[in-house]
């Protein structure tokens, strides 16, 4: 299993961000979005726990965020929900190709019962665990698609549910899955947080149990270079909880690096599956200009590959499932410990 996506829903605003303010920041990030295509708009409010998280706001199905990887058989997908007070038959996630959205969709039932549909076989396969209105659950998806050997999985909180084996779970000639889809829809007042994406490779593809995701941001300048829009701290202008062009650092000179300490977790106090640093860029000068996310692991540095920058800026993410210094699964203390930042590319 390799993980792909970890989204916590904490960088897109504080609690209360609603309407073209939030969907324009969730689409700097994600390669499909809409979020007030009827009232009431998605909207951030109180997650899983502790931090943010995402409220769906409306039963419109057209409500949706979309991202798009490289084509895999196998997926899984995790994550926290609140149910609404007033449960509805609505999609949940679905998977699909550029030809076929949803392939395969993992939706809740009015009666409270989660089912898988399989376009494959055209069947719903329903679980038993009832889900009750305004509760939090942890919901972990897999499918595995082949025409005669295909899977279906649910569990929640961590007790499997649905398990489903030897089905034909190809659509039309999907053969794969590029697509994942989190469909917004599920009525006013469900919220959505704690959400990973990882593929099957190498054959591995467990569940990696009921988690949680925790956003730390700098807290203090390491080793700088880059230029200041303002004030004198590089990481104050760049620790904000949403998206805000009005304070930046900026690099020119290629091999310029700024790197930043990082406040120490509080939420998640073992068995770190993944971290995942997530850097904003925008090009404003005329040329060419790439970006590389860089992490330090007390002297050993992992550096994501180059981006681009465009005029009209973006989010770029990357997942680092072992500490550099150690080849092995993150510890707590490593991440306490890490330094991240961005260098200038050519």
């Amino acid at each position: 299993m390799a993980l792909r996506l970890i989204e916590g829903f904490e960088s897109f605003g504080a609690n209360g961000t609603t309407d073209s303010t939030l969907e324009d920041a969730i689409k700097q990030k994600y390669s499909g979005v809409s979020t007030t295509y009827s009232t009431p708009h998605c909207l951030i409010n109180d997650g899983w726990g502790s931090g943010l998280g995402l409220e769906t706001g409306t039963t419109s199905p057209n409500n949706y965020i979309q991202a798009t990887f490289d084509a895999q058989t196998t997926w899984l997908v995790g994550l926290a929900i609140k149910t609404a007070p007033i449960l509805s038959t609505r999609a949940l996630i679905s998977l699909g190709s550029i030809a076929s959205y949803d392939n395969i969709q993992l939706s809740l039932s009015n009666s409270g019962l989660v089912y898988i549909y399989n376009a494959g076989d055209t069947t719903n396969y329903f679980g038993t665990r009832v889900l009750r209105p305004s509760t939090w659950y942890y919901l972990e998806f897999k499918a595995f698609i082949d025409g005669s050997t295909g899977t279906l999985d649910l569990d929640i909180n961590g007790v499997s549910d649905i398990s489903e084996s030897n089905l034909d779970t190809i659509f039309s000639t999907s053969t794969n899955a590029s697509i994942v889809v989190l469909e917004l829809g599920a009525g006013e007042g469900m919220i959505i947080d704690d959400l990973y994406i990882a593929d099957g490779t190498a054959g591995v593809n467990t569940f990696i149990g009921p988690c949680k995701v925790e956003t730390i941001r700098p807290d203090a300048d390491d080793t700088v270079a880059w230029d200041r829009s303002t004030g004198a701290d590089n990481y104050a202008l760049i620790n904000s909880v949403g998206i805000d062009e009005s304070t930046y650092v900026e690099g020119d000179t290629i091999t310029e690096s700024d790197l930043y300490t990082f406040s120490d977790l509080s939420t998640i106090t073992s068995d770190v599956a993944g971290i995942q640093i997530t850097t904003g860029a925008l090009l404003t000068a005329g040329g060419t200009r790439q970006i590389n996310d860089r992490v330090l692991s007390d002297a050993d540095n992992s550096n994501g590959a180059v981006v681009l920058a465009s005029e009209t800026g973006e989010l770029n993410y990357r997942v680092i499932e072992q500490d550099p210094n150690t080849a092995a699964n993150w510890a707590t203390a490593a991440v306490d410990a890490l330094k991240a930042g961005v260098v200038v590319g050519d």
